[in-house]
């Protein structure tokens, strides 16, 4: 019988290193592919399938073998409930448009521009492409984020735990033109780790977001030309709001719910967060490249 070992409390800063290790992972292949500008042609999608899995599986399955974790513990897989997949989409449409509202009011793009800006990186709509760029993705970020490294801060403050999230979530996605959307998503991807108590929630929510993006992607040059119109601008708002009502609402009874689970949760997270050496490597790291990839 395989022996279950309980995750400690104490181990931000030991997930902290696991995540250094994979931004310096992610960074240099990133570098290289930039250096020698490799033509992939038709394989791009494959190569990128290969290089999730090295740079974010592998080091979190690893992760878990030295450190004795119960995978099953961490994926919390027996937890999920096919009833809450209405919420859980909905919320990750909620983020999806928020984030593209959010990046508009950044850098002062007109609303719909910066919804096909945000859905520029995910602009290939192949079943191929859309396994490599929104699902599989999907799968080994939540397990690396919201499963090994999140499990790392049990009985943290729910909201320490979702600002942290948020922070690792958009420092590795390495863009300076693209940092409230990731934010805004780790958050709510870990929230909803939270308040269901499974991974799984998060990577169905991650792969609503992505897929939404591809969409949009897929249509931008149509919805470019009809966003001249004031009636379809008006019409875009009013169902950005009802959307945005309707979920406040839905969290607020999940929250009501759920209330002491999450009032159990007292322990303080950001001081050790923010006084963590590595959090600030991968700080310098996250900007640095940001930068020359800007320039």
């Amino acid at each position: 019988m395989e022996k279950r070992y309980k995750i400690k409390e104490n181990n931000l800063k030991r997930g902290l290193w696991l995540l250094f290790f994979v931004m310096v992972l992610l960074t240099g292949v990133k570098v290289v592919f930039n250096i020698f500008d490799f033509d992939l042609g038709d394989k791009k999608n494959l190569i990128l399938i290969l290089l999730q899995i090295f740079c974010l599986y592998i080091p979190a399955l690893f992760y878990t073998k030295v450190y004795r974790l119960n995978k099953k513990e961490v994926m919390k897989r027996r937890h999920f409930k096919i009833k809450n997949l209405p919420f859980i989409v909905l919320f990750s449409i909620a983020i999806s448009l928020t984030s593209a509202i959010l990046n508009s009011l950044l850098y002062s793009l007109d609303i719909t521009k910066s919804f096909i800006k945000t859905a520029s990186a995910t602009a290939d709509s192949s079943i191929f492409g859309i396994l490599a760029i929104a699902i599989v993705p999907a799968f080994f970020e939540e397990f690396l984020f919201r499963g090994v490294f999140q499990n790392e801060m049990q009985n943290k403050k729910t909201l320490h735990v979702m600002v942290i999230s948020g922070l690792i979530f958009a420092m590795f996605h390495i863009s300076l033109d693209n940092f409230f959307g990731p934010f805004l998503a780790g958050m709510g991807y870990s929230f909803l780790v939270i308040v269901f108590n499974s991974i799984y929630p998060a990577i169905i929510a991650h792969i609503v977001n992505n897929l939404f993006f591809i969409f949009a992607a897929f249509i931008g040059e149509n919805i470019s030309n009809a966003a001249g119109g004031i009636l379809f601008d008006f019409l875009a708002v009013i169902l950005y709001l009802l959307i945005i009502i309707v979920t406040l609402k839905m969290i607020e009874n999940i929250i009501s719910n759920n209330s002491k689970k999450l009032k159990g949760r007292t322990e303080n997270a950001l001081s050790e967060f923010f006084s963590s050496f590595s959090f600030w490597i991968i700080v310098i790291i996250a900007v640095g490249t940001g930068i020359y990839f800007a320039l």
